[in-house]
Parts: structure tokens; sequence; C-alpha cells
């Protein structure tokens, strides 16, 4: 069975976003064999990036910040699917989403290049989300 995860973004429950999100949703579930889940963003415990990078450092562990988004993590890496759901405030995203999207940063790891000696030449971001197909 497919694994469907909508990200709704913005700051007003029930409104327009939400419910186009729901629409897309039934869409996917009425294709058979999906499972799907909506998540908002308001509802959960997430905090501002402090930036330290510890998250994406070799062998890191995720974030040093205890609250919901590791476990948002984790099912986001689980799903076959992304379906990212914002309005359009100031040409951009809403400030939730902002949020949202700057503690998705753990999905990423850094692999280092080194030299026989062992001294840095290099690296690359490599992503655990790298092969899911987004909306």
């Amino acid at each position: 069975m497919k694994k469907i995860m909508a990200i709704v973004g913005s700051p007003r429950k029930g409104g327009n976003t939400e419910i186009l999100t729901d629409h897309m949703l039934k869409g996917c579930e009425s294709r058979g064999g999906v499972d799907v889940e909506k998540m908002l963003v308001i509802e959960k415990n997430i905090a501002f990036c402090n930036g330290c990078l510890t998250c994406v450092q070799p062998n890191a562990k995720g974030c040093v910040i205890r609250d919901d988004m590791a476990d948002i993590l984790d099912r986001m890496v689980a799903c076959d699917g992304l379906i990212f759901a914002t309005p359009n405030h100031m040409r951009t995203v809403t400030a939730p989403m902002l949020n949202f999207m700057s503690r998705m940063l753990p999905l990423l790891q850094l692999k280092l290049e080194q030299d026989s000696r062992g001294k840095v030449t290099g690296g690359a971001f490599d992503s655990q989300v790298r092969d899911k197909r987004a909306a």
C-alpha cells in the first residue's frame, strides 16, 4: 500500500488550503491502495531552527531540539509521496510553513570526502527523501 502525507502550512484551520488538500487526498484514496495522512503544521509543537547544523553532521542523531519534528520527519521518510499545501502570503509560503521547511534540515546528511590522510577535501548533501514524489 502506498502512503501519502499532506503537510498543511496554513495558519487558518479549516480554510481554503485545508479544503483543497482534503479534496486532493480524497482523489488519492479513490485510486485504491493508498493510505493518506494529513498534518496541520499549526497543531504541532515545532520550535524555530537555531542554525547549529548539528543535524547534518556525519553520524548525527537528528536535531538537538526536542519537539514534534523528529516524529514528523520519521513519518515523512516512511511515505511514498508528500503534498505541501500552503497559501501564498506576500509572494511566499506562510510563516508556519517556512519554519517547518527550515526544520526539515535533518533530512539531509552531509557526506564528506577525505584524502588518504583524513583531510576533508569536499563533500555533498544526500537527502533521505530524494526518491519521493512531491507536490
